[in-house]
């Protein structure tokens, strides 16, 4: 267990120490909150019971150097909602910013990382997972029985009843679990939520018929990674996006990577501009345009034919260099085509392209189960 111990040895001590005085449980689940409001309950709701005994959960609640008025306020009543859910809870001693709370499911530990404590800028989300992620791994070394993964989601979402179930049932000795995912769809998000949950289906199924070993959903709400997998990769990147894609990069690097066929992970859908990538800024942009909404654009079919001879020769090509490649393709001799027009020509979906794409994505989504 080198990559532990060599983890361990370059911590600052305080998850260390945090962790010493923290109840043990079975499952360490990691929840970044930022300006969430009373929302966070839902998700907190939605936590199931633990196959391993009690589950602690870890809240951080986060907010930049520079957050608005706004922003602040509601973190403000994040805190507000979780006393009045939960009570004032108990402080751990020596650590002003962490409290800890009892859960119907366990435990809920929240650390505090407003204000003085704000997160630098540029880190964003990339540091509140880790901020979160460093103790659920000090947990797990010290914990008085084994922890098999570190779950991680995000505050907006609602788990399903077997989510850790899922996790527990064998699965080919992964170091890493993706959770399969639907979107639900927000107030006045219309149909732009499923044509961006579209596009990442496609991708997905158009890496898994070229080959790649990168073929899986880099979601930052769906990762559970054994503690091993964690210390391997030094922790989660400190970047305020596009972090759950570089994760994954290494992660897949270190040991396999599985997705799940168990039930979704329910992820919301609104539009958002609290971080630079992902699910809000794309919804955003899809809203401001009605053919995108109908019909997105995506990669054209015969990238991934490339591709998947580009892997016979290059079987090491990564999650990075593939998407670079593909957006080479993409810019020199395969522009992209409406998501209608390339289901009709892609070798890799079997069903008949339509208007209606809450359904093209749930038989995408069966694809990927099959």
């Amino acid at each position: 267990m080198k990559a532990i111990d060599k983890y361990l040895a370059g911590w600052a001590e305080e998850e260390s120490r945090a962790a010493a005085k923290l109840p043990y449980s079975g499952h360490v689940l990691v929840i970044p909150s930022f300006a969430e409001g009373d929302g966070v309950l839902a998700t907190l709701d939605s936590v199931p019971r633990g196959t391993r005994g009690d589950v602690l959960t870890i809240l951080v609640v986060n907010e930049p150097v520079r957050a608005s008025t706004e922003q602040m306020e509601s973190n403000r009543r994040t805190f507000e909602a979780l006393e009045e859910r939960y009570g004032s809870g108990t402080p751990i001693p020596g650590f002003a910013h962490l409290r800890l709370r009892e859960h119907p499911r366990g435990w809920l530990v929240t650390i505090d990382r407003r204000g003085g404590r704000a997160l630098p800028e540029k880190q964003g989300v990339g540091l509140a997972r880790k901020i979160g992620f460093d103790l659920a791994f000090a947990v797990a070394v010290q914990g008085k029985g084994p922890i098999a993964y570190l779950h991680g989601t995000d505050a907006d979402v609602v788990l399903p009843e077997d989510y850790f179930t899922a996790a527990d049932r064998p699965n080919d000795d992964a170091d890493t679990l993706i959770h399969p995912f639907v979107h639900r769809v927000e107030a006045d998000v219309g149909g732009a939520i499923w044509a961006y949950e579209a596009s990442l289906r496609y991708y997905v199924l158009g890496l898994r018929y070229a080959g790649s070993r990168y073929a899986f959903h880099t979601i930052g709400s769906l990762i559970s990674m054994t503690p091993y997998a964690y210390a391997a990769v030094r922790g989660v990147p400190r970047r305020s996006g596009a972090e759950d894609f570089y994760l994954l990069n290494k992660l897949r690097k270190v040991g396999e990577v599985h997705s799940l066929g168990s039930k979704p992970v329910v992820l919301s859908g609104r539009a958002s501009m609290r971080v630079p990538f992902g699910t809000g800024p794309a919804i955003a942009r899809i809203l401001n345009d009605a053919e995108a909404s109908r019909n997105p654009p995506v990669y054209h079919p015969a990238a991934f034919d490339h591709l998947r001879e580009a892997l016979v020769k290059q079987p090491e090509l990564d999650a990075f260099q593939t998407l670079k490649l593909v957006h080479a393709l993409r810019d020199s001799r395969y522009p992209n085509l409406g998501l209608n027009e390339a289901l009709g020509l892609a070798p890799f979906f079997e069903g008949t392209p339509g208007d209606d794409l809450a359904s093209v994505c749930r038989a995408m989504a069966a694809l990927e189960r099959g």
